[in-house]
């Protein structure tokens, strides 16, 4: 009977001790997170709105520019300087030694051969919306078609992270311009790490 009192008086002890450390842990935690968003919204301040707002924003901004600008700037750069033309005849060649690659398909219809064929689901599909339902050279082969199709997906994936970097220096550029701008009139730069800060 002692032993049973002498156990419940002890668990009653410590569920009470772990009880009060339950409520500082609490608070520690709550004032660790108070202290970050201070530190933060320091951090914010000092550095400003401008630059603040160009860096949460010039990845996203850069990242939709790169995607919807890639095409036009292969297109302007003339398949990036010679690059896709090269990776063509690369593409033809390797994808000319699978079987039936390298058969003149002029004459053919182009989204018979690609159900037919050897190539990936990716490829085809690419293939058929820039080939099907188009007249073909003399000549023409199934290498040829896949090899400029992925020279072409390639070079424009070249194209869009060379873009998304090209931006970003860009917006980095146009932040410390407008920092500078702004830091130089009074009132605006108080109004920079005010907006900053918030």
């Amino acid at each position: 009977m002692c032993y049973n009192e002498y156990t419940k008086t002890r668990m009653v002890k410590s569920m009470n001790v772990s009880a009060l450390c339950a409520v500082p842990i609490g608070y520690v935690c709550d004032g660790v997170i108070l202290l970050g968003l201070f530190i933060f919204m320091m951090i914010c301040r000092k550095r400003g709105f401008i630059k603040m707002f160009f860096r949460f924003a010039s990845g996203l901004l850069a990242l939709v520019a790169a995607v919807t600008l890639a095409k036009f700037a292969l297109s302007a750069t003339g398949g990036l300087f010679g690059l896709q033309e090269y990776f063509t005849g690369r593409f033809t060649e390797t994808f000319s030694k699978m079987s039936g690659f390298d058969v003149d398909i002029s004459g053919q219809d182009v989204g018979a051969l690609l159900a037919s064929g050897e190539l990936s689901a990716v490829i085809a599909t690419l293939i058929a919306k820039k080939y099907v339902g188009v007249e073909l050279a003399a000549g023409t082969t199934l290498g040829y078609l896949a090899g400029s199709t992925v020279a072409e997906l390639l070079c424009t994936l070249i194209a869009g992270v060379a873009l998304f970097f090209i931006l970003k220096i860009v917006f980095r550029l146009l932040s410390k311009i407008l920092t500078a701008i702004f830091n130089k009139i009074k009132l605006l730069g108080k109004v920079n790490k005010f907006l900053g800060l918030i």
